[in-house]
């Protein structure tokens, strides 16, 4: 760089990709694991949002599985 020469073991090349392979799986698993744990977060979310719907509504749902309950939308 700049004129300057940098000389470098192999071995040294390699312990320094092996580093950069590690930090990436680490990453990677901490990223998977943040999903995981976003995807269960949200289920459970949705099954307490539909049970305090249905405690609330309970059976007088008189809307097909095609039908919204504010009604037709407008065209």
């Amino acid at each position: 760089m700049f004129g300057h020469t940098v000389m470098l073991q192999p071995y040294s090349i390699m312990a320094v990709g092996a580093v950069i392979v590690v930090v990436a799986l680490i990453s990677i698993a901490v990223m998977r694991r943040g999903a995981g744990r976003a995807r269960r977060r949200r289920r459970q979310r949705d099954r307490l949002q539909s049970a305090f719907f249905f405690e609330t509504f309970g059976d007088d749902l008189t809307v097909g599985p095609d039908e919204s309950l504010a009604g037709p939308r407008e065209r």
